[in-house]
C-alpha cells in the first residue's frame, strides 16, 4: 500500500469514527472557529459544481469586536453586517444561503452567560438570541444545520470538564417557530443529521465496575437516533 492510500484510508476511519472532530479536542471555551461558505455538490443535467451564493468575511477592528459581513458572490456587495465580540463557532446551510454564528460575549457582558446566536438567512429577516438553554452553558461544541435549513443542532456543554472530553447536551431549535428541544438522556459525545428531522448522537455512561483496573473509568456508549419536533 502506497503513503498516499495508506494517509487517505487512515483519514476516512478518523472521520467515520468521529476521532477527527476538532471540536470534541477543544478544551478552552475561548477557541474561535471562523467558517466559509463552501462549494457544495448540486447535481444537474451536466453534473456540473456550483458554488454558494454567499460568503463571509470576519474583520477584527479592535479588541472583543468583530466585524461579519455577508458578501453575494456576484456583485460583491454585502447583504449582512453583524458586529459580534469574538465568533466563537459559526455554520452554513448546506444550500448555503443561511449562516448561524456563536458570539462570544463574557467579556463584554456583565453577566455569567456568555454567547448570543446570530442568525442570517437569504430573504428573512435575520434573528438575534440571546435567552436559549445552549446559549447559557459553558461551551458550545457543535453547531449545524438541518438539511433543509430549518433547524438548528447544538452540542453544548454544562463546564469545562465534559467539553474537555467533548462531552455535552444536544439541543435542536426549529428556526422561524423558536422551539427549542432538548433530545439527550445525558451527555452526548458526535452528533449528526441523517435526514431532514432525525438526528444521531452517542451517549456515554459509566459501565460495569472493572476490579482488575478499578483507576480507569469504563464507559458504555450507546447510539442514539431521535426525531427533532
Amino acid at each position: 500500500m502506497s503513503g498516499c492510500t495508506l494517509a487517505l484510508t487512515v483519514a476516512s476511519v478518523l472521520c467515520l469514527t468521529g476521532l477527527a472532530s476538532a471540536d470534541a479536542s477543544h478544551s478552552l471555551r475561548s477557541a474561535v472557529v471562523h467558517a466559509k461558505a463552501s462549494p457544495s455538490v448540486h447535481l444537474s443535467k451536466r453534473s456540473q459544481l456550483r458554488p454558494h451564493p454567499y460568503t463571509a468575511t470576519y474583520r477584527s477592528v479592535r479588541p472583543n469586536l468583530t466585524s461579519v459581513n455577508v458578501v453575494r458572490r456576484t456583485t460583491g456587495k454585502a447583504v449582512w453586517s453583524y458586529r459580534a465580540a469574538d465568533v466563537y463557532k459559526s455554520a452554513w446551510s448546506s444550500d448555503g444561503r443561511a449562516l448561524a454564528i456563536v458570539d462570544d460575549r463574557g467579556q463584554v457582558w456583565k453577566r455569567r452567560q456568555y454567547f448570543r446566536l446570530a442568525i442570517w438567512r437569504d430573504g428573512a429577516a435575520p434573528q438575534v438570541w440571546d435567552e436559549l438553554p445552549p446559549l447559557k452553558q459553558e461551551m458550545v461544541l457543535e453547531l449545524s444545520w438541518s438539511p433543509d435549513g430549518r433547524r438548528l443542532l447544538f452540542r453544548a456543554a454544562g463546564n469545562q470538564g465534559s467539553g474537555s472530553v467533548g462531552l455535552g447536551y444536544v439541543y435542536c431549535l426549529r428556526v422561524v417557530s423558536r422551539r427549542i428541544q432538548r433530545l439527550d438522556p445525558g451527555e452526548a459525545l458526535n452528533i449528526k443529521w441523517i435526514g431532514a428531522r432525525r438526528v444521531q448522537f452517542t451517549t456515554r455512561s459509566l459501565g460495569v465496575f472493572d476490579p482488575m483496573h478499578p483507576n480507569i473509568p469504563n464507559y458504555a456508549d450507546k447510539v442514539v437516533r431521535m426525531t427533532c419536533k
